[in-house]
């Protein structure tokens, strides 16, 4: 069995958690961690909603991909293993 096409597209997958990584990171790095409350901070305020959005968008989308590199990953090398190692010396399971 060829596994190539699967670790291919793990490794895909992981290159792009990792490209959301530094996308969130890029978007927090100028973050204004303050409170604005005072009269005439609207707008200030309105960006940080908006940038909060955006960064939760980005952290469920990298949770989400994050779990699916690391459950595909496990079940590769648990397919891989039987396949290399159970099936192929005739281990008899039972």
């Amino acid at each position: 069995m060829n596994f190539m096409p699967f670790v291919v597209i793990l490794a895909v997958l992981a290159i792009v958690v990792l490209a959301l990584l530094a996308y969130r990171y890029k978007l927090t790095s100028w973050e204004d961690d303050t409170i604005h409350i005072h009269d005439g901070e609207e707008q200030v305020l309105a960006r940080q909603q908006l940038l909060a959005q955006k960064v939760a968008k980005v952290d469920k989308a990298g949770k989400i991909l994050t779990a699916v590199v690391v459950i595909g990953g496990l079940v590769l090398a648990v397919i891989w293993v039987y396949v290399n190692q159970i099936a192929d010396t005739g281990v008899k399971m039972g």
